[in-house]
């Protein structure tokens, strides 16, 4: 047998290597399929990582909606973010039973989460057609929203609709503040 591994001693060495190795792969993989925005720290010339956030929704949407990526959830952290016109919800990528996530970076049920926490969405944009006027607009099915607190629109005669679908799209909403 020599210095070397018998081919069994080899097959357990490997399976032990992707027993350990692989779920840090595999987490790494699903922490790097998302875009991230921090109105506080951000910059739309980032990347969007965790470290390296974007500024504004409207940018990780474009990453969301483009097909030259595989990002299908966007992260948002504690802030106020203004939208002078709606964050169009769709993508151009094949989904093959995924889903688009928009959601909180910090959660109801983690352990540092408190309401306010929640990032504030608060819509600026002008009302088109109809009086009416949409921070978030689905255009696409299987989309989650969660985590956010949308605050009323303030202007006057105007319909404000926070999230609007175009079509019969099936969207989930959870832990989302209306005020």
């Amino acid at each position: 047998m020599g210095n070397g591994l018998s081919l069994f001693e080899k097959a357990i060495v490997k399976k032990t290597f992707l027993i350990i190795i692989l779920p840090f792969i595999f987490q790494y993989t699903a922490f790097a399929q998302a875009v991230y925005v921090d109105c506080n720290i951000g910059n739309d010339n980032n990347n969007g990582t965790i470290k390296s956030p974007f500024y504004s929704i409207n940018k990780a949407a474009e990453i969301i909606q483009s097909k030259d990526n595989d990002i299908f959830t966007m992260k948002i952290n504690p802030g106020i973010y203004v939208l002078d016109k709606y964050i169009s919800v769709f993508t151009e990528k094949e989904k093959a039973g995924k889903r688009i996530i928009i959601e909180a970076n910090i959660l109801p049920g983690d352990t540092s989460w408190a309401p306010e926490k929640m990032p504030v969405i608060i819509s600026t944009a002008k009302k088109g057609e109809l009086n009416v006027v949409a921070a978030f607009l689905i255009n696409e099915s299987h989309v989650t929203i969660r985590g956010l607190k949308f605050h009323g629109y303030f202007y006057p005669n105007t319909r404000y609709f926070p999230i609007a679908r175009v079509n019969k799209a099936k969207s989930d909403l959870g832990n989302c503040t209306f005020a």
